[in-house]
């Protein structure tokens, strides 16, 4: 009798696995499926790092070195750009792959971690935020997955493949830079620890250890992987931080921001109740002055909470990691001094239910119905207004009558990339004299032939991005609309020229408004939500 209940109960916890599995394999799959069609604008600003360096020879993000300016924070990216464009892949086509062996390298090695949690890594799979930010063409999710990984093998004292991620980090997002004072500093904590207890106990204890030499060679290879990146930028660009330090840190500290991302840290306390106080102090360490780094800046194109995933990621498959190792362990919950009549609860159970509420929390700030139409449509209106703006340029620079080779515009990316051409960011990410002095100057010296605003049907978007001090420089000069190019039905790009180009950009004008000037809800019934992302998969 006993034994048919129990095989009864294992039978119903069977088929809740898999209605379970069946279910968020429906929710990644819809996941994938709409917003694996979602690549950002600024992707293509560490991409024309590589387009510059195969066509001209040039690392800047202008193809000339006028205005050298490091426009990325993630110089890994920038260098993997070079290899499509020497091989004449599609970039786009070429990270959509990237982003797929990713999520399959990492899926798999956290699998393996997670032991009999990895339910809890399909649950995040299926946030639509995953696969926005693995899709997205910038470094997001592998900065999360490294910053996950680095602090599981600091858990189990492993300090090769500590030191070997951490410096890979160093390459991916400059956040990660004060963990070359971190990892050494937490294993020789670790050292000095063991040798304590040996001397006290005249033994070492039965626990895996690195060697001194090891660690030394680790501190070694650290200092010299960041020394080597900080030097470079020195000498290439004539600073060390990347451009995007000196125009998005100038806002001032914002306690809401400062709460709101310090939240995220909350399943870092696990770490207490595992005895890792070494390693809390390590997280603390690290992810504080990225929360303060964020409730201190302007964070732009922070599309579904891209900074808030930064933290909240790598916390929470941290968190789930812990939970695994609690797979034999109970808890005893009793009324009475009796365990008969106790309830037996696992640790891992527990833990994973406090997680699976953390993650209820970020999904609710990120799953805005909204937003998220917002993003499945974004990339194929930008090939309509951005993308083609760029490839008019490119066409219109090899025409005698207009002779265009330099203009200016406020998003850095997929227009700078498709045109080829001297583009000055008056945003200031593209351009370290608008970061380090001023448009008004940046002006003068780029003297750019053509403008494009961001606009309103009802007019330029004076307060955004300096366009107060472009538009005022393009009166002076003595500039005129030419033509209005749309991405979504309140937001165009207002073009302005010297010269009178109204016929060479009204196509384009006609072509963006008839396939643009739409809602989200209509624009992706017109376009087909039926049809497949990988169509979207091109630059």
């Amino acid at each position: 009798m006993i034994e048919t209940r129990s095989s009864n109960m294992h039978a119903r916890k069977r088929q809740a696995k898999l209605l379970a599995t069946l279910t968020l394999s429906l929710f990644i799959t819809a996941s994938f499926w709409m917003f694996s069609r979602f690549t950002v604008d600024d992707a293509f600003i560490a991409w024309r790092y590589g387009q510059n360096l195969a066509h001209h020879g040039v690392w800047n993000y202008n193809p000339v070195m006028f205005d050298v300016t490091q426009a990325y924070t993630t110089p890994l990216y920038a260098l993997i750009s070079t290899i499509p464009n020497l091989l004449h892949i599609d970039v786009v086509l070429f990270f959509k792959m990237l982003s797929i062996f990713l999520l399959l390298f990492f899926g798999y090695l956290f699998y393996l971690l997670f032991s009999r949690s990895h339910m809890m890594l399909l649950i995040l799979c299926a946030l639509p935020a995953t696969f926005i930010h693995l899709f997205s063409g910038i470094e997001t999710l592998l900065f999360v997955a490294l910053v996950a990984l680095l602090f599981i093998y600091l858990y189990e004292e492993c300090l090769s493949r500590s030191s070997f991620i951490a410096a890979v980090l160093f390459l991916t997002r400059p956040e990660s830079w004060p963990l070359v004072i971190l990892v050494p500093a937490y294993f020789a904590a670790i050292s000095i620890s063991r040798r304590r207890h040996a001397y006290e106990f005249s033994q070492q204890p039965a626990t895996k250890h690195n060697s001194a030499k090891g660690l030394i060679l680790s501190c070694i290879g650290l200092i010299a992987v960041l020394s080597a990146l900080l030097i470079f930028n020195k000498l290439y660009f004539g600073y060390t931080l990347p451009n995007t330090f000196y125009v998005k840190s100038a806002r001032g500290f914002s306690v809401t921001s400062f709460v709101y991302f310090s939240f995220w840290l909350v399943p870092l306390l696990l770490l207490l109740t595992e005895r890792k106080v070494l390693l809390f102090c390590v997280a603390a360490a690290f992810f504080m002055p990225v929360v303060i780094s964020y409730s201190t800046s302007s964070l732009q194109m922070n599309y579904v909470d891209r900074f808030g995933y930064h933290v909240f990621a790598p916390v929470y498959l941290l968190g789930v990691f812990i939970a695994s190792r609690h797979s034999h362990s109970y808890l005893y919950v009793s009324r009475h001094s009796s365990f008969q009549t106790c309830m037996k609860l696992r640790v891992r159970t527990v833990l994973n239910a406090g997680l699976l509420c953390y993650l209820l929390l970020y999904a609710t700030k990120t799953t805005v119905t909204s937003e998220l139409l917002h993003m499945t449509n974004y990339y194929s209106r930008a090939l309509d207004s951005h993308a083609a703006l760029g490839r008019l340029f490119s066409k219109m620079a090899h025409e005698p009558a207009h002779s265009i080779d330099t203009f200016c515009f406020g998003d850095a990316g997929m227009t700078a990339y498709h045109s080829g051409l001297v583009a000055l960011d008056n945003a200031g990410l593209g351009s370290s004299l608008v970061a380090t002095q001023s448009i008004e100057a940046a002006l003068e010296a780029y003297s750019p032939e053509v403008l494009v605003f961001h606009s309103r049907p009802d007019g330029i978007r004076l307060n955004n991005y300096n366009q107060q001090a472009v538009y005022t420089w393009a009166r002076r000069k003595k500039m005129s609309f030419v033509g209005e190019v749309f991405w979504r039905p309140d937001y165009t790009l207002r073009i302005y020229s010297a010269y009178d180009m109204r016929e060479a950009f009204a196509g384009l004008c006609r072509a963006s408004k008839a396939q643009n000037d739409l809602g989200d809800r209509q624009y992706l019934l017109r376009k087909g939500w039926l049809v497949p992302p990988w169509v979207f998969w091109h630059e």
